[in-house]
């Protein structure tokens, strides 16, 4: 079995090529799909500037975002109280603070390359477009 780290893993990047119980670490991996096309299977993070190049603001984003689900209950608890449903406050920010980061370290441009370069068809978000 094959296991890659996601950004709130950052302390398991280092660890890559390591196995543990039979799960492997791995960067990231090669697909390849019933009619013989290959995907490149990874964790979009690994492109990212902030995650890769500041880890300690990496890691602050997390406990940030860990913030953010927790206020997001107390949150809740009063709209239930009123009468109003469900909403996610990290969904919500999540796609404005995303797009900022997205916009300066510019990733998909980056992974595009990537599986360019690995001579496969597509990469983990570009299964939706193409290259």
């Amino acid at each position: 079995m094959r296991y890659i780290p996601r950004n709130h893993e950052v302390f398991l990047w280092e660890s890559a090529g390591a196995s543990f119980g039979g799960v492997e670490l791995e960067e990231q991996a090669i697909h390849e799909s019933a009619d013989g096309r290959r995907y490149l299977v990874l964790h979009g993070d690994r492109f990212d500037m902030v995650a890769t190049y500041t880890p300690r603001l990496a890691r602050l984003g997390a406990a940030a975002y860990r913030a953010v689900l927790a206020a997001n209950i107390s949150l809740n608890r009063a709209r239930c109280l009123c009468g109003l449903p469900y909403w996610s406050l990290s969904a919500w920010a999540k796609p404005k603070i995303k797009g900022v980061a997205n916009f300066i370290s510019d990733y998909e441009t980056r992974i595009a390359a990537e599986a360019r370069h690995l001579d496969v068809h597509g990469s983990r978000r570009a299964l939706r477009r193409s290259l």
